[in-house]
């Protein structure tokens, strides 16, 4: 049987080479490892690999591999060409990978990327986490507002006043721009570079690839005409809707006081035109402005609110949906509502200026939403002859003992004789 010479056993070469893992990451092994025999290390191997800097192992999905010039160790300028091959680089569609330098940006060879992709030259997308938007040269701009724009849809569909995508919210981020949701994506798929940002400038446009809702014209009129609104939420609910496609109804009575929280003795009704069109705008406009109103009916439509923040106008546009239900349910019974008058609702208007309001600007006795009792301070509860346990104080400062039970002696009991008696 013939045996392999002892000198040519432990070379390196091409065949038995394979990649060990050190301090400064992985490289081709040079006869020091503990897979290689103990006698190999007598022989120290001259000729060790020491690639330049762009020449080294990275690590991926697919296992060691060369390093392409994307990964985090390299210099940024050196990414455009792949430094092995000195031709520019094919990058896949933008998705972070995680290896052993840390995030980077998919260079197009990881198991998570098809072949087509990997035709693709250049990223256009920014990276969608939000914990490494900070390393993305293309972080999300008004990331929180955006995502507040997501939530207020979610919890418009989770309390019931919408359905599906057929509502819109919007939110204005400054005096120029305004923030409304796409045109057609499902909220449960929405991210915050997905908000599409609008300008309220006289030539409408918007920014990015996504479409803005198709009601963009409501929330752009919206912000131009009325400085107050903060937010738009604009609702297919169901009892609304129902009394917006009644031809007899004109609008919402007073037959509830709070029917003045949207900023009337009446919450209006617009007239009709197509979804989507300048005519809709326009009448949904007039409606709100006679007189200034922040919420209306949108004949055979819906509805639409505004307020100073999205929490107010999701509020506002779910109360004006529990009003349209009351009204709806007093129709059914084939009673006639009884309406408030225009003196007592001017009353209410008075006062709702300052409902929900603290401090100086709660307003008087005579205008205020809170008739208020006599205020006192906190601190006067220290003085109080009752202390915060209950338990009463005497005169002289020391509290009364709680009556304790006396003890029981032992061997009070009689202990019991045998029915026989001795004489």
């Amino acid at each position: 049987m013939a045996t392999t010479p002892r000198s040519s056993r432990y070379d390196l070469s091409e065949k038995d080479s394979h990649i060990c893992f050190g301090f400064s990451g992985p490289k081709k092994c040079d006869g020091k490892c503990m897979s290689t025999g103990r006698k190999s290390k007598r022989k120290r191997v001259e000729s060790v690999v020491q690639s330049p800097a762009s020449e080294h192992v990275c690590f991926g999905f697919d296992g060691p591999k060369r390093c392409d010039g994307l990964c985090m160790s390299t210099k940024a300028a050196d990414r455009s060409q792949n430094p092995l091959t000195s031709e520019p680089v094919l990058v896949a569609e933008a998705h972070v990978c995680m290896g052993f330098n840390g995030p980077v940006t998919c260079d197009g060879n990881c198991a998570s990327t098809s072949k087509k992709s990997k035709n693709l030259q250049t990223v256009q997308t920014s990276i969608p986490f939000p914990s490494l938007a900070l390393q993305s040269e293309r972080a999300v701009v008004y990331a929180e507002l955006r995502q507040e724009v997501i939530n207020t849809c979610l919890a418009m569909n989770r309390m019931g006043i919408n359905q599906g995508t057929s509502g819109n919210v919007s939110v204005r981020l400054n005096n120029k721009l305004f923030a409304v949701t796409p045109s057609g994506i499902p909220y449960e798929k929405l991210t915050p570079s997905m908000i599409v940002i609008m300008d309220i400038n006289d030539t409408p446009s918007y920014f990015g690839d996504l479409l803005p809702s198709s009601e963009w014209r409501i929330h752009y009129d919206i912000y131009r005409n009325f400085q107050d609104a903060k937010a738009i939420v604009h609702a297919h609910s169901t009892y609304s809707t129902a009394l917006s496609c009644c031809e007899e109804v004109t609008e919402l009575p007073s037959f509830h006081y709070m029917v003045a929280a949207a900023g009337g003795k009446s919450i209006s009704k617009s007239k009709y035109a197509t979804f989507g069109s300048q005519e809709l705008s326009d009448n949904v406009c007039s409606a709100l402005k006679n007189p200034n109103r922040k919420a209306c009916l949108m004949s055979n439509h819906g509805l639409v609110a505004y307020g100073p923040n999205l929490d107010k106008a999701l509020w506002l546009a779910n109360e004006v949906e529990c009003l349209s239900k009351q009204y709806v349910q007093i129709l059914s019974t084939g009673l006639t509502a009884d309406i408030l008058s225009s003196s007592e609702m001017s009353t209410i208007l008075s006062k709702f200026k300052t409902y929900g309001k603290n401090g100086s600007s709660r307003g008087t006795k005579e205008n205020g939403a809170v008739v208020a009792p006599q205020q006192r301070s906190i601190k006067s509860l220290a003085k109080s002859p009752l202390p915060l346990n209950g338990t009463k104080k005497l005169q002289n400062g020391s509290q009364k003992k709680k009556p304790t039970r006396p003890k029981r002696k032992r061997g009070g009991k009689k202990k019991r004789t045998s029915g026989k008696h001795i004489n």
